[in-house]
């Protein structure tokens, strides 16, 4: 805790520690890659097997569902985990309030904490396997074994964003029918106007905060009426 302390509160907050594998710049490149590769390959995978027969929409759609399921599961389990983890510090004998007498400062210090031994091979392991399980619906069954090295990185990417001090942020809001915003999406199709569907989630440092990739999206041409 000390060496944390030293790290969090022994330099400029505004200046991100160069020696973490896990900060925002790397989480992002991680996540840019984890399309450009793993997703490509299960998109590919879908399409070519003959038990699922599934058009490229469908895939997409199945894909970014699958991103999102990964994301809320990291998302719960962190704030489920660290609740339980401020009782095991805070509380030797049981539950108690924690919440009313635990100082921001030493939240920060267990989230640090907390943070870097969530990176462990071990506790990645859990979070993976915890997700898999939730799958359990009989209908994409097949479509989760043909995925699977795309659903355990997506999980395993989603586990340190959720971790991240500010969480990142996953934009899906985007609608059917918008206006095609190149300050925040690419089209993976000969430009339109308007937004088919979503692809790939632009990603944000913090809901709020700046933008560290762009996000993917199909676009239409809009036809005019003569």
């Amino acid at each position: 805790l000390s060496k944390l302390d030293l790290q969090l509160y022994g330099k400029n907050a505004d200046i991100p520690d160069l020696s973490d594998p896990n900060r925002a710049i790397k989480l992002c490149e991680r996540f840019s890659q984890l399309y450009d590769d793993e997703w490509t390959d299960a998109f590919d995978d879908m399409l070519k097997n003959e038990n699922i027969k599934v058009s490229q929409k469908d895939a997409t759609v199945f894909l970014i569902e699958i991103l999102q399921k990964a994301f809320d599961f990291c998302e719960t389990t962190a704030y489920n985990h660290f609740e339980r983890l401020k009782e095991v510090v805070f509380s030797p004998f049981g539950k108690s309030d924690t919440k009313a007498r635990l100082k921001s400062r030493e939240e920060r210090r267990l989230k640090e904490t907390r943070r870097q031994i969530a990176a462990y091979d071990g506790v990645i392991d859990e979070i993976k396997k915890g997700f898999i399980s939730t799958l359990t619906d009989p209908k994409i069954k097949e479509y989760v074994r043909i995925t699977k090295p795309f659903l355990e990185l997506s999980v395993e990417i989603c586990w340190m964003m959720v971790l991240h001090e500010p969480p990142l942020y996953m934009d899906m809001s985007v609608r059917i029918g918008e206006p095609f915003d190149t300050n925040k999406y690419t089209s993976n199709t000969a430009s339109g106007k308007t937004v088919e569907f979503l692809v790939w989630p632009p990603l944000f440092n913090g809901k709020g905060g700046g933008l560290l990739s762009k996000g993917v999206v199909s676009t239409q041409k809009i036809i005019g009426r003569k």
